[in-house]
């Protein structure tokens, strides 16, 4: 009885109540409390079950704690994979239990905390020294076994179960397990917040003032928006969309929106879903994926969500050289319909309100989640904010928390994370000799090196304007600390609502009509930085959520949102595929840049709360293996899409048949520099890793893939599913050179059949000023050996190659096997660039082109040009 009392004492500290985002907390204190009061919850909850207290604590042992675990979202166990290759062995001698199959909602005593391959295991010694320091996870469920294990809240929209339809025994309507829940994630967030403070030099003890100073970096400012005096916070604005130096900004409601995603996640063991869209410095360029902010943040809340049963999804999906657009105008497929926080981080190449107010809309318009929206802009989101009462804001770099480095051996009194972050202008070389930590190998018995073209020695891409590991580490402390707040101000709501018994009331964490008044406001607003795009793509773009599909990487879901899932085959079989494969799976050998430092804290360690497991046992979920299995043997049971072919109309005067016969697809068309992968931007996805990469344990997910194509190429032919609002839109590189597609190569007839050319095509290449003009404008593709993920040096490609096209050329594009014919000139004009390398042409813009859903079929071709006009289809939107 003696422990059982020790359990209940650490697990019912009450919590005050947290009045807004930037209140001032100290945090939970390093030492772990010995015994705390009952709270008000306690004496309601003893009165009233005192019988199921006793059989619940009856189930308990201290033994079965060592591993005790959260709500399981998915059924399965922890993934405890072997320690990295290379990595300091544990001493441990625990043992993994047997994986059990369960239902998707129980709350498990297997462990379901996801192993970072990046963290070095702790051994029992030092876990237990932690746990003595700074506490640890306490819960687990003693009524397992009595659990409904049907996802009861799948056939509710938006898994908003009404309260009262809850199971009888399910969790969230159990009064014990509800309340043990409440008070130990209320420890833990503590421990995670004091944790951070701690690693960067901020831990306690503290005198007052510095506690006060502490949480200033931070701190989240709350705008009235609907104020039109408003103005943004000191250091946020400008051209480049500058972040301000404490957490960042939001509003009341935004704040309050955040929060309820919050809620609703938990109390339907949903995933939580953060996506970053942005350009190669919010990626990590220069740095080790892992090292980027996004991930970075991934590491510290994924452990917390999932003691709370909800399984995070973090997708850095920024892209070097690249802004946003690209994948906005298809932002449902290519982010992802699922997002809960969309953070933007585009200043540095998509200055353009235009375009940022494209990112935020699109996003808003999801079919599915509606997410908050962090970054963009004062200017974008306080309109956007007034128009449809978004939950919207900005998060800031947090720099107010670190310190100047004022000579080399002041510098070694600061935190290792923190030094060299900031330098006074007489030792600024300080700061740029150890701004990175990567590596691009490490021998290893079971990979063969030489299968690698070349291995370069350190990763490339480090460039001023891309930030080091620790810049990359403390943006995503400053965003992990923002959602931990959060999630203290949830679990205070949840408490303070349940004070009478679960379930919480609807009202505070149901999402459906949230989502449906911000959507449907996006929809019908008018106006907007967005309609500065409209000579540019149809005005109904700003209103009307879009569908892509593309080979860029990184992408949501990417099977799915593959251009080659809407390719017609050829008459032989023939669909392009990627033809790069990834050479290694598993975890890369131990990277000595993930570990603590000499003095350093392992937050890592404090925030699970409990020993790693040393014994192998299969990751639960698939692995890239059981993908790349699935997919390359053919077993992919979806149906294929059936074009459905509609009735001609009336052509008009600019239409014509072509001279050729009918739409049939080409053999000539071939995939060039896609990734290979599960290249979804997520944490544990392996990308990558091809015969060309110079630097394979970088790990980044971009990369430019194209479908390429010329004259002899033939047609591409796609079908587009479930059109609904008559808008196509296909995004090209028009600038390739000859060299891209070698598949055609000594071709001289499409498809290389039978001496048949197209009309008006034989005299054009005995033109050789025609020839020598091309090769002296036209580009190429830079060398992957030069650098890396395949990019396309765009500062190197001419904007104007389409003028370089031979007189000849012409461009037939199709709709439901209507062909509409270009001449060069007129090809040129319906080329627009959207952006910097960014070049889109509207094929279809008529919203009475289909009365509902339907497929339609696109197809489009090159005309006298031979391998002269090499195209590149890079992506495909449509509504």
């Amino acid at each position: 009885m003696e422990e059982t009392e020790s359990f209940l004492d650490a697990s019912v500290k009450s919590s005050p109540a947290l009045a807004s985002f930037s209140s001032s907390r100290s945090g939970a204190a390093p030492k772990a409390q010995s015994s705390h009061p009952l709270d008000r919850r306690w004496i309601f909850y003893v009165a009233a079950f005192g019988t199921l207290l006793v059989l619940y604590f009856g189930n308990w042992s201290p033994a079965q704690d060592d591993t005790a675990t959260p709500l399981l979202p998915n059924g399965g166990a922890e993934a405890v994979p072997a320690p990295a290759p290379g990595a300091p062995s544990s001493s441990q001698t625990d043992t993994v239990s047997p994986i059990k199959p369960q239902g998707p909602l129980l709350y498990s005593k297997m462990a379901t905390i996801v192993p970072d391959p990046e963290h070095v295991p702790v051994n029992a010694t030092a876990q237990a020294a932690l746990a003595d320091a700074w506490g640890r996870w306490h819960f687990w469920d003693g009524d397992e076994d009595s659990r409904p294990t049907a996802d009861y809240c799948a056939e509710y929209e938006n898994r908003d179960i009404p309260g009262d339809e809850f199971p009888d025994e399910a969790w969230q309507v159990d009064a014990v397990f509800v309340n043990h829940l409440l008070n130990d994630a209320e420890q833990l967030l503590q421990r995670a917040q004091e944790a951070i403070f701690t690693e960067y030099g901020h831990g306690k003890p503290l005198p007052p003032e510095g506690l006060a100073a502490r949480l200033k970096m931070f701190a989240w400012e709350k705008l009235d928006l609907l104020d039109p005096n408003e103005t943004p916070p000191e250091g946020y604005g400008g051209r480049a969309r500058n972040r301000g130096s404490n957490g960042g900004w939001t509003t009341e409601s935004g704040f309050d929106g955040l929060v309820r995603r919050l809620l609703h996640a938990m109390h339907t063991n949903d995933q939580f879903v953060v996506v970053l869209g942005g350009h190669s410095a919010a990626a990590g360029h220069g740095n080790h994926f892992h090292q980027s902010y996004a991930m970075q943040f991934h590491r510290v809340v994924a452990p917390v969500l999932a003691r709370l049963g909800v399984k995070l999804v973090t997708r850095n999906l920024a892209m070097g050289g690249l802004g946003t657009v690209q994948q906005s105008l298809g932002s449902q497929s290519l982010y992802g319909s699922d997002i809960d926080l969309l953070w933007w981080d585009s200043g540095m190449t998509e200055p353009q309100s235009s375009l940022t107010d494209l990112f935020v809309r699109h996003a808003l318009m999801s079919p599915g989640k509606v997410p908050v929206v962090w970054g963009g802009g004062f200017d974008i989101l306080q309109p956007i904010f007034q128009q449809t009462g978004a939950d919207v804001g900005e998060f800031g770099t947090g720099m107010l928390g670190i310190p100047v480095v004022t000579s080399e051996e002041q510098a070694m009194t600061i935190p290792y994370p923190a030094r060299y972050m900031l330098c006074d202008k007489d030792v600024t070389p300080l700061c740029q000799e150890d701004r990175f930590c990567g590596m691009c190998w490490v021998d290893r018995d079971d990979v063969d090196k030489s299968q690698f073209t070349e291995i370069h020695e350190i990763p490339g891409a480090r460039v001023k304007w891309h930030p080091g590991w620790r810049s990359h580490q403390w943006q995503g402390r400053v965003l992990a600390y923002a959602v931990l707040e959060a999630l203290q101000v949830a679990i205070q709501r949840w408490s303070d609502g349940t004070m009478g018994g679960p379930p919480l009331e609807d009202a505070l964490w149901h999402v459906t009509a949230h989502y449906n008044s911000i959507r449907d406001k996006v929809r019908t607003v008018q106006g907007g930085e967005c309609r500065a795009l409209d000579d540019l793509v149809s005005p109904r773009v700003c209103s009307t959520p879009m569908k892509g599909a593309t080979l860029f990487t990184p992408r949501a879901n990417p099977e799915e949102t593959s251009l080659t899932k809407l390719i017609k085959p050829a008459p032989n079989g023939y669909v392009p595929t990627n033809q790069r494969k990834v050479l290694y799976d598993g975890p890369d050998r131990h990277n000595e840049c993930y570990d603590v430092k000499e003095g350093g804290i392992d937050i890592l360690a404090i925030i699970s709360g409990r020993r790693r497991l040393e014994e192998q046992v299969t990751p639960s979920g698939p692995t890239f293996s059981d993908w790349r299995s699935t997919h390359e043997s053919g077993t992919d049971t979806e149906k294929p899409l059936v074009a459905i072919i509609s009735p001609q109309r009336n052509a008009s005067r600019s239409e014509r048949r072509a001279a050729s016969d009918a739409i049939v697809p080409g053999k000539g068309w071939q995939v060039v520099s896609e990734m290979p992968g599960q290249c979804d931007g997520e944490y544990h996805s392996v990308c990558g890793r091809h015969v060309d990469i110079s630097c394979p344990m970088l790990g980044h997910h971009d990369g430019r893939g194209v479908l390429v194509g010329n004259e002899y190429s033939g047609w591409i032919v796609l079908n587009l599913p479930k059109v609904t609002e008559g808008l196509i839109i296909i995004k090209l590189f028009t600038w390739g050179g000859e060299g891209m597609n070698t598949i055609t190569q000594g071709w001289t007839t499409v498809n290389n059949e039978g001496g048949r050319r197209l009309r008006g095509s034989s005299n054009f290449l005995q033109k050789e000023e025609n020839l020598s003009r091309w090769n002296e404008s036209s580009t190429t593709i830079e060398s992957e050996k030069e650098r890396y993920g395949g990019e396309l040096d765009e500062r190197r490609l001419d904007p104007k190659s389409i003028e370089n096209y031979p007189n000849a050329f012409e461009f037939d594009y199709a709709i439901n096997g209507k062909i509409t014919t270009l001449n060069r000139d007129q090809f040129r004009d319906r080329v627009k660039d959207l952006a910097r390398v960014v070049e889109v042409m509207t094929l279809l813009d008529d919203p009475d082109f289909v009365s509902g859903p339907t497929d339609v079929e696109i197809a489009f071709r090159m005309r006298n040009c031979g391998h002269l006009c090499t195209v590149s289809l890079t992506h495909v939107y449509w509504a």
